[in-house]
């Protein structure tokens, strides 16, 4: 297993200034995030917090039920100016998403 230090620009990643990447460039970084059903509220204190410059991909599994239709989309919407993506097998993650 490999261990990569991650180190960041602080001043590249505040929340006013634009990105000057594309949309459609695919992230060299994916960030992974996993919760259980109860876990919408610490995902909203995440997601409120993320920056959208940050030239990385989120991407959230949330233990659902499998009868139980996810609102899990609309529900961060309304937390983050990042866009919100509900992403399958044939897409690939997009940049600042």
């Amino acid at each position: 297993m490999m261990n990569h230090d991650v180190t960041t620009d602080d001043s590249r990643l505040t929340p006013d200034e634009p990105t000057t990447s594309s949309p459609m460039i695919s992230p060299t970084i994916y960030v992974g995030i996993g919760a259980s059903a109860g876990g919408l509220e610490a995902l909203k204190e995440l997601t409120s917090n993320l920056v959208s410059n940050a030239d990385m991909s989120y991407i959230i599994c949330q233990h659902m039920h499998p009868k139980q239709p996810s609102m899990l989309r609309e529900l961060l919407s309304r937390t983050t100016s990042l866009p919100v993506v509900e992403i399958n097998d044939d897409m690939t993650p997009e940049l600042n998403t």
